[in-house]
């Protein structure tokens, strides 16, 4: 502890604490938690710094953040909050424990790892009067190719979103529901007559 010494009365005189590494300032002994902190010395005086072990929690992710690292005191509990980044899922910790978040008491340095995996979406195709390939599962920023065929005597009009390109390809971003819209061809029948007229 700095600041210790005599003074004038009326003095003001400025304390600080500088722990031994590996440990933490947590108050004084009349529960204040400045550090450092000014006094006005009025008579004789002794305080004591409460200095207590502490230890870190680190954390590391990939395609993701974490919440909850830093210094604690040994026996606080750390709160680890795992946030994927956009397209991808949590899955599990280093140490296989799924919860998230989690609390874990500190007692010593420790790491985790959050693990994230890319989403998957359902990609769904539907159609009357033909088919559509390209349904399926994909995972978050697949490519996907649509493709629709008409059945016999059909003709591919539009996808449900109003797209007229037959054989398409999308991004996949989330569960995806794409419709092909088919209608019946027409036809011009011609007739042809000599010496007389046909109808129809």
């Amino acid at each position: 502890v700095e600041g210790a010494g005599a003074y004038e009365e009326n003095a003001e005189a400025k304390l600080t604490v500088t722990p031994a590494k590996g440990y933490k300032f947590v108050k004084w002994s009349d529960g204040v938690t400045d550090n450092p902190r000014t006094v006005v010395v009025t008579s004789d005086m002794t305080l004591t710094a409460d200095i207590q072990k502490c230890w870190t929690v680190y954390a590391t992710a990939e395609n993701g953040d974490i919440s909850g690292v830093g210094v604690y005191l040994e026996g606080d509990e750390a709160t680890l909050t795992a946030t994927p980044a956009e397209g991808y899922k949590f899955v599990k910790w280093s140490d296989g424990v799924t919860d998230n978040p989690r609390t874990v008491v500190v007692v010593s340095d420790m790491t985790f790892t959050a693990k994230f995996e890319l989403k998957e979406y359902t990609l769904t195709t539907e159609a009357e009067n033909g088919t559509v390939e390209g349904a399926g599962t994909y995972k978050h920023g697949d490519k996907a190719t649509l493709t629709a065929t008409p059945a016999e005597g059909y003709k591919f009009v539009q996808w449900s979103d109003g797209v007229t390109d037959n054989s398409r390809t999308i991004v996949v971003v989330s569960n995806m529901t794409f419709t092909a819209e088919f209608e019946l061809k027409e036809y011009t029948l011609t007739t042809e007559a000599e010496n007389g007229t046909v109808e129809g």
